[in-house]
């Protein structure tokens, strides 16, 4: 099972989905959760404004040499020889640029590219998928899985892309790559702004999450219970 990347495309006012799979599933995932800001003025010293917050990086291997070996007259070996790892970087570097929502040719294609002063561009939401198991279509958040599935499925925004070169073919394509990759999940609060068809599926893919995040919760709670007991505690 590869983990993988999906941006959720306009195409023809339909949801066409662009997998971006990983080639071999990185080694360490590394998650942070930090807090919103505590309201100010007093009050409540355990009050937030929402939910916390959770970002990802990880390290990514690209290495074309399996598709140069293999039939001349594949697609990846086809792409390969033209072009070593050019379209699979150019396709993570993509998800970077801003882009027009109303105006994503049929296919996928190129993009209408906006200037950062265009406040109707954005950068493109894509979905994390991490693990197996997972529901061939995101449950309703009143139908938790049981046991929940492993797999993470998120919606997420691409925050930075460092990519290191290291071999090439006689044209100078990249034939060897790291790619160092960092995104932030992003919140109920924020999905409220996300325009259609992406929308639908982010939100549904963050409760379906959320949802699978508190039954895993739940679980520990019975295993911790029944392990430990804790001492009576004073009545208020």
């Amino acid at each position: 099972m590869k983990g993988a990347l999906v941006e959720v495309a306009r195409s023809s006012g339909a949801s066409t989905p662009n997998f971006i799979a990983f080639q071999y599933n990185p080694e360490t995932l590394k998650r942070t959760w930090t807090q919103p800001e505590p309201r100010t003025g007093g009050g409540n010293p355990l009050g937030v404004t929402g939910d916390p917050a959770e970002a990802y990086s990880l390290t990514l291997m690209l290495d074309a040499t399996d598709e140069l070996a293999g039939n001349p007259l594949s697609p990846g070996t086809t792409d390969a020889m033209t072009a070593g790892l050019g379209s699979r970087i150019a396709a993570l570097e993509m998800l970077m640029f801003p882009v027009d929502p109303t105006d994503r040719p049929p296919g996928g294609g190129s993009f209408k590219r906006t200037s950062s002063a265009t406040p109707a561009g954005q950068v493109p939401a894509v979905l994390f998928i991490w693990g197996v198991g997972g529901p061939t279509a995101l449950p309703p958040p009143s139908m938790p899985a049981s046991p929940p599935a492993q797999v993470r499925i998120l919606p997420v925004r691409i925050t930075g892309l460092s990519i290191t070169e290291t071999l090439f073919d006689d044209r100078l394509n990249p034939t060897h790559a790291t790619v160092e990759l960092s995104f932030r999940v992003l919140t109920d609060k924020e999905l409220k702004a996300v325009p259609e068809p992406m929308k639908t599926v982010a939100n549904a893919a963050y409760k379906y999450s959320l949802v699978r995040r508190e039954a895993l919760a739940l679980i520990n709670l019975r295993a911790s219970t029944s392990a430990f007991r804790l001492p009576p505690l004073p009545s208020p």
